[in-house]
């Protein structure tokens, strides 16, 4: 079933909050922020498995930067990567190897060409260290950049009940309803259960811990 569009979201709180069920274009701006708030409050907090993507991309020998890709099911959010694998394998026979997050700053100096180790977050995608001696195959798996509500055909990406329980308690909130502090009770009941009941993989996912040793102390 098609998710559910801005428009017929915003009709539905709008009638929900008392103002009819016909299009309203006096509140229709502030409606879709309500929405759109929700969201954005949900997306930032949760793990969304519809929402997982893998990626096939190549890192060139040569060059220390892997574009964030993007395809026809969306961008990769570069905050909510959660796997980076390098096919050391051969044509016809892939053997995937985990590069961890968190280069040391040896390898980041390392100028002798190698198989991937490490990646770094860099504005222009994942800088992968060392310099690699061939051309690599890497798979990323994360999540897709969420894409906003600006036209009334765009659809929800994320669940119509979680995102209609936040807006319709904002909205209860801003029309000054007497039950308002009951949905906003509910509402945040509901990013409490979103944030710490998530099945899906770990919001934050620390840095390897590798670091370059430490030099000993000289005794004087």
């Amino acid at each position: 079933m098609a998710a559910p569009t801005l428009r017929e979201v915003r009709l539905e709180l709008q009638a929900r909050l008392g103002f009819g069920a016909t299009d309203n274009p006096a509140i229709a701006p502030i409606l879709n922020s309500f929405i759109n708030d929700a969201q954005e409050q949900l997306y930032a907090i949760g793990w969304f498995k519809h929402l997982e993507h893998t990626w096939d991309v190549t890192a060139l020998a040569g060059s220390s930067i892997v574009a964030y890709p993007t395809d026809s099911f969306g961008a990769l959010n570069p905050d909510r990567i959660q796997s980076v694998d390098a096919d050391f394998g051969s044509s016809g026979d892939p053997a995937l190897r985990e590069v961890k997050e968190g280069a040391t700053p040896s390898l980041r100096a390392q100028t002798v060409a190698s198989f991937p180790a490490k990646y770094e977050r860099a504005v222009s995608g994942l800088e992968i260290f060392p310099p690699r001696d061939k051309d690599y195959a890497v798979r990323i798996r994360g999540m897709r950049t969420l894409v906003g509500l600006r036209d009334d055909s765009n659809a929800l990406s994320i669940d119509k009940p979680m995102v209609f329980a936040l807006a319709l308690a904002s909205g209860k909130s801003h029309y000054r309803h007497p039950d308002a502090q009951l949905y906003l009770t509910r509402a945040n009941s509901l990013l409490n259960a979103v944030k710490w009941q998530q099945s899906g993989p770990r919001l934050i996912k620390p840095a390897d811990q590798d670091c370059d040793p430490m030099p000993r102390p000289v005794v004087v």
